[in-house]
Parts: C-alpha cells; sequence; structure tokens
C-alpha cells in the first residue's frame, strides 16, 4: 500500500494494517498476540480467505 500511495504522490507517514487475509487485530492490544483458530489457519490453507 505504501508504494501505491507513493506512486500517486501522497506522502506516507504511517500505515496501521487492520484486516489481512480474513484476520483482523481486533480485540488483540498492541505488542499482544495471539494463537489461530484451527478454522482460521485452515482457511488460510486453502487460500479460502476474502
Amino acid at each position: 500500500m505504501r508504494r501505491i500511495f507513493e506512486h500517486l504522490g501522497y506522502r506516507v507517514i504511517k500505515l496501521d494494517r487492520v484486516y489481512f487475509a480474513g484476520l483482523t487485530k481486533k480485540n488483540v492490544r498492541r505488542g499482544d498476540w495471539r494463537f489461530l483458530t484451527e478454522k482460521e489457519v485452515s482457511m488460510l490453507r486453502m487460500g479460502a480467505f476474502e
């Protein structure tokens, strides 16, 4: 994303990934992490994310 916006002439100061491959950072505080559920892992392996 950074390169796309910079190519369009925007100066990118900060990016915040909030959604990736059907996963969000909802309910995960900065610096924390969590294990993926079996369903999430299966979906990633199949490439069946939105």
